[in-house]
């Protein structure tokens, strides 16, 4: 564990300099982000002018929901989306021998090349939303720090291995460009209440695709809607995707035709 973390800093610390090579990419996608975010919390606000909650949730709720979600949201884009689109570009182009051929875990190299440090503005939006969240709905305490550790940590490993699942299936099905921009926008259901949506959904959202695990039930848990036992099916949740995204990588890498073969 030592030696991989060690290399992640490695790795990242590259990816650092190499990123801030640019600086106005930086400021750009910083004015994007933020952008963004205020173009959904403005939906939601404008919404419940006209109406007192949405499935029971109001905004200062929603507020900590969402700022959970932003937190996610932020370090996914920032961790994990450059290396998802460069990992598509390696396997349509047969590059990824000189990742295979290495004395270490081919998917811990594959997921360790790019960072991007527009996350930053994304996340301490996240942050200060989870904070007025927590002060608003009084409820700031040791135990709703447990939860929201917990559940950013486990949502974290979650999201990673969604996706990755996700990219890997390039490996199986050819040239699909722009498989990494599907799992992305498909998360952005997990900034509504999952609550809201059709039982099936929810099963889906709960069960297969556990979108609601990011900010749904941690801010159920806070907000004491959902029992406090619920947190410990986040890290357990997170073991078994992680788990499967290993085996679906090493099953996928032997359908892999690289540039020599």
């Amino acid at each position: 564990m030592k030696r991989y973390l060690k290399m992640y800093f490695q790795l990242f610390k590259f990816a650092a300099m190499k990123d801030m090579a640019y600086p106005q990419d930086f400021f750009i996608w910083t004015l994007v982000d933020l952008t963004w975010t205020m173009i959904g919390l403005g939906f939601f606000r404008v919404l419940l002018f006209r109406m007192p909650n949405i499935s029971g949730w109001t905004f200062n709720e929603l507020a900590l929901m969402l700022g959970l979600v932003n937190i996610i949201g932020a370090l996914m884009w920032g961790l994990m989306y450059g290396t998802m689109k460069e990992l598509v570009r390696d396997i349509n182009k047969g590059n990824l021998d000189i990742y295979l051929t290495k004395p270490v875990n081919s998917q811990f190299l594959v997921s360790s090349k790019e960072v991007s440090f527009s996350l930053f503005p994304k996340l301490f939006t996240g942050l200060f939303l989870v904070s007025y969240g927590l002060i608003i709905n009084n409820k700031v305490s040791l135990p709703s720090i447990l939860v929201i550790s917990v559940s950013v940590l486990s949502s974290v490993v979650i999201s990673y291995a969604l996706y990755f699942i996700t990219v890997t299936c390039a490996l199986l099905f050819g040239r699909l460009a722009n498989v990494a921009e599907l799992f992305p926008h498909t998360m952005d259901t997990a900034a509504y209440p999952v609550s809201i949506f059709h039982p099936s959904l929810q099963f889906l959202f709960t069960f297969i695709i556990p979108f609601a695990m990011i900010g749904f039930y941690p801010a159920s848990i806070i907000l004491e809607r959902v029992n406090y036992g619920v947190i410990l099916s986040f890290p357990i949740a997170a073991v078994i995707l992680l788990l499967i995204s290993n085996f679906f990588w090493n099953f996928a890498l032997k359908r892999y035709s690289s540039a020599s073969s």
